[in-house]
């Protein structure tokens, strides 16, 4: 089984829950502000550019500091080890809405959204032989990194609750919170059939582009246009299809 789901995701759920009880209860104070920014900090620029646009698909170059910057934020995202992410995303790409991708809304959008992880098989059918996964297992640093992904996570956990419930409900419940349905909604919505969707390019799978996800998603939402060229770190091709994650990626992309 994925032990890092029950290792970190399961009780990282269960302890959003019991803070959401305190929340609604008004037993606990949020700075907003803080969840926001660092939300924006593990998400868009952890997970979006780093864990995907650069790990996963190596879409740029950037500096030796930012490439390990992106791997701890998107780390404390809390999501999955960067290793296996970058692995499952490729073959994602690879079998995309086939019965060989575990991922597909196709076998029912629960499934895709979060049953999938949970099983053995997924790990079974994860090929690591490609390019970008053989350069990443070639480093060291982003190796400890994915590997002591329980630690990291379950250390930072500790850290912002001895600063106290506020703290921590800003800095881990919130952000990975709405990080975790970003991903997992537009994934899942990404590949159905939804209002303002339109496909730009004629893939062979089911992605869409979808005007208000773009937009929210802060540009993960544009996933037609990312599928049909997965090399390419700025997915705005309208003036209105604004790409957050593909700016990011373009001020830490790496000038010789």
């Amino acid at each position: 089984m994925n032990s890092y789901f029950y290792r970190v995701y399961v009780p990282l759920q269960v302890m959003t829950l019991i803070a959401l009880g305190f929340l609604l209860a008004g037993k606990v104070e949020v700075h907003w502000w803080v969840a926001l920014v660092w939300w924006f900090l593990i998400g868009p620029v952890g997970m979006g550019t780093g864990y995907h646009r650069l790990f996963a698909h190596r879409s740029f170059e950037t500096y030796r500091w930012s490439e390990l910057a992106m791997a701890v934020l998107g780390t404390l995202a809390a999501y999955s080890p960067l290793l296996f992410f970058a692995a499952q995303h490729q073959y994602h790409h690879k079998t995309s809405d086939t019965d060989a991708d575990p991922s597909s809304p196709r076998l029912g959008f629960w499934e895709s959204f979060l049953w999938w992880r949970m099983r053995e098989s997924v790990l079974v059918q994860i090929v690591t032989r490609q390019e970008s996964i053989r350069r990443l297992m070639r480093d060291r640093k982003l190796i400890k990194i994915s590997k002591h992904f329980a630690v990291i996570n379950w250390v930072w956990w500790a850290l912002t609750l001895a600063a106290g419930p506020e703290w921590f409900v800003s800095l881990v419940i919130l952000p990975t919170l709405i990080e975790h349905l970003r991903i997992n909604v537009i994934s899942s919505l990404s590949h159905m059939n939804l209002p303002f969707n339109y496909r730009p390019y004629a893939t062979k799978d089911d992605s869409q582009n979808n005007v208000v996800i773009g937009i929210l998603s802060c540009g993960f939402g544009w996933h037609n246009t990312h599928h049909a060229r997965p090399l390419k770190a700025l997915c705005q091709e309208r003036w209105w299809e604004i790409d957050i994650e593909g700016y990011v990626a373009w001020l830490l992309t790496k000038r010789t």
